[in-house]
């Protein structure tokens, strides 16, 4: 939520602190280029400290920059409250997964991973519409008020509900030493597998972030959609994401197996962005066109995002933080890269669909010669076995 709560309300807080656009949807590239890097320090620190305390150190971290936002004075205040909130949601968002995977089985283990994928649609779907509907009774300031109350709430509940799941006996006290960080990081940011699921991610969750960066000037300020009905658009976006995870965690998961089910999630992607694409081309897409194929975008990525998390992190148990923090930082640096050239480009839907055109592409290709190659050497220990 904190990344797309206040998005409706870009215009408004641009105009209001007398930023130009593309320094208001600098905010977002803050938030998350905050948010890879301190996943590096977090993850292995939870290594050797435990999953709480690092969990109470970012709640800390990201409610002071919650009140930097809140009574920013000028666009800088605001992205530098943008970056301490980054730094502090750091320790929250990859530490959940984390601690799942302390709790069950490698198999158990994506299983529930993609079922809290499916609440975590929630939050993208909820937020916009929540900030929206700030935006038109209050104002952009609210936004950030409310963040600093859910994270005070979740704080609260941890301390007073979750187990440690990172026992003493188990801890590396050695995690936080460079030579060890170097050599943990330097195995899970070589396993090429690892990286290609990790960049699928990316691409899978590029529709979205793009949509968030430059959508509102295009909706808003171009087509004339007011902040409440851009939160709705939203609600559609990824309502029908959602019933399409929900579609891949009951149906296909099990009927047609992991890869299957990211072919046809990639494929989706694909297609989606290249109708986006040649129909901004032609200057046939309007504002429905668009969220259309957002909406088409963000189906395709909701089956790719919650099978390669688990797959990916599965290979690295037991480095469950160090591999956490490498798999936090590609995707949220990712995607930072993504929302930073939404950021730089100009208000057309031409430009976006260029973007996520090229992402899905590039994911489609890498994830199609991982699994010929997977096969073609799965086939060759097979003739050689026989």
């Amino acid at each position: 939520m904190a990344s797309d709560m206040y998005v409706p309300s870009l215009p408004s807080m641009s105009h209001a602190l007398s930023a130009s656009s593309s320094m208001a949807r600098m905010t977002i590239g803050a938030f998350l280029v905050a948010l890879a890097f301190s996943q590096l320090f977090y993850g292995p620190a939870s290594d050797k400290m435990g999953r709480k305390k690092i969990i109470y150190l970012g709640a800390i971290i990201y409610l002071v920059g919650s009140i930097f936002c809140m009574f920013a004075w000028s666009i800088d205040t605001l992205i530098v409250g943008r970056i301490i909130q980054g730094v502090g949601t750091g320790a929250l968002l990859p530490l959940s997964r984390v601690i799942v995977q302390d709790s069950v089985s490698k198999d158990k283990f994506i299983q529930i991973v993609s079922w809290i994928s499916l609440f975590f649609m929630l939050a993208p779907a909820g937020a916009p519409v929540i900030g929206g509907l700030i935006q038109t009774y209050a104002n952009w300031r609210v936004s950030f008020l409310v963040m600093f109350i859910l994270v005070l709430a979740v704080a609260i509940v941890v301390f007073s509900m979750l187990p440690e799941t990172h026992p003493i006996a188990k801890r590396n006290v050695n995690a936080l030493k460079p030579k060890h960080l170097i050599s943990s990081y330097f195995e899970v940011i070589t396993h090429a597998p690892f990286v290609i699921y990790t960049f699928c991610m990316i691409a899978g969750f590029s529709g979205l972030v793009g949509f968030y960066t430059v959508g509102p000037f295009i909706l808003i300020k171009k087509f004339g959609v007011s902040p409440q009905d851009f939160g709705f658009f939203s609600i559609a976006i990824v309502g029908s994401a959602f019933v399409t995870r929900l579609y891949m965690s009951m149906i296909s998961l099990k009927k047609f197996g992991t890869t299957a089910t990211l072919f046809q999630g990639l494929s989706l992607m694909v297609i989606a962005s290249c109708i986006l694409l040649i129909s901004s081309a032609a200057r046939y897409a309007g504002s429905k066109t668009l969220v259309i194929c957002v909406a088409l975008y963000a189906m395709g990525g909701s089956m790719v995002g919650p099978t390669v998390v688990g797959v990916a992190l599965s290979f690295f148990s037991h480095k469950a933080g160090a591999a956490g923090a490498v798999y936090g930082f590609l995707q949220m640096f990712g995607l930072f890269l993504v929302s930073t050239v939404a950021a730089m480009i100009p208000e057309k839907i031409v430009d976006y669909s260029i973007i996520i055109f090229v992402m899905s592409l590039t994911a489609f290709t890498l994830f199609s010669l991982l699994t010929f190659k997977q096969r073609y050497l799965l086939t060759n220990q097979t003739a050689c076995a026989s």
